[in-house]
């Protein structure tokens, strides 16, 4: 890792900071992350925290500043990597990704579109060539089987009882066997008291990662677990299934927490302890 990109980067944060004229406090008021991590990303101290969570805060440091995030956490990546760009120029790189991605996005769809009308054209003129085919073949069958055949037709009707029995098989409407439906068993439902980042794992296969605020609530379905990451450990209250799973945190730290069937059954230690701890 480049402690002298890094700090570049940091650097890079701090004045786009300044010139925004916003203070430490206001972007602790508004993420709810607690300000000694806030100055220690300013300061290029990315190893106060566990990864997930430095990358987690820089993001909301960023987008907190009026900084696209997304541009944010790729120049900390490529500060990490030891390359050294400004963020005005991995802004300009992010615009002209896009306008590329956009290019060939046309250029496949105008493809497409010749393909499509292209092959439109074939059928239709294969629609004609086998209509007409169809006609002849139909003359040739009246031709052959009725002016040229002599012998007699003779038409047998059917019992009565037995054309029933036929129309009733014919329309019968067979019962369909019903689709088996997995629901989902368990309804997590956080409720924030303060503004607060999470982070939850669900089912230990699918992300999702918000920003709750006051008076906000998110409700989330899996069928085994939940493992969930709080910014704000005292700004949500827990729920599953409808029952209140009585969580306590404190205000500005970083929890981890894990929630199943039996309720809230681990309550992993904060990485980083506070300085009255």
């Amino acid at each position: 890792m480049s402690s002298e990109a890094l700090k570049q980067f940091a650097n890079e944060l701090k004045a786009s900071r300044e010139k925004q004229g916003i203070s430490i406090l206001e972007i602790h008021n508004k993420t709810r992350i607690d300000q000694k991590f806030l100055t220690a990303i300013e300061e290029g101290n990315f190893e106060v925290l566990p990864e997930v969570y430095i990358r987690a805060f820089i993001k909301e440091f960023g987008s907190a500043i009026g900084l696209d995030p997304n541009v944010v956490i790729k120049n900390y990546d490529l500060a990490k990597s030891g390359e050294i760009k400004d963020l005005k120029a991995v802004e300009e790189e992010e615009k002209e990704e896009k306008k590329e991605v956009k290019k060939e996005f046309d250029s496949e769809t105008k493809t497409s579109n010749a393909k499509d009308e292209s092959g439109f054209q074939l059928s239709k003129s294969g629609l004609i060539g086998i209509s007409v085919a169809g006609l002849v073949i139909i003359g040739l069958a009246v031709y052959f089987g009725l002016i040229q055949k002599s012998d007699p037709v003779f038409i047998t009707e059917k019992p009565f009882e037995e054309a029933i029995e036929e129309n009733q098989n014919r329309f019968e409407v067979k019962e369909e066997e019903p689709i088996a439906v997995v629901a989902d068993s368990l309804v997590l439902e956080i409720a924030a008291k303060d503004t607060s980042w999470v982070r939850v794992l669900i089912d230990n296969t699918k992300n999702e990662e918000f920003i709750l605020y006051p008076n906000r609530k998110k409700e989330l379905k899996g069928i085994t677990s939940f493992n969930i990451l709080l910014g704000n450990a005292g700004g949500v209250d827990l729920f599953l299934n409808g029952t209140n799973l009585n969580y306590q945190g404190r205000t500005g730290r970083v929890r981890n927490v894990l929630v199943d069937k039996d309720g809230l059954n681990q309550i992993t230690p904060q990485p980083i302890k506070s300085d009255e701890e």
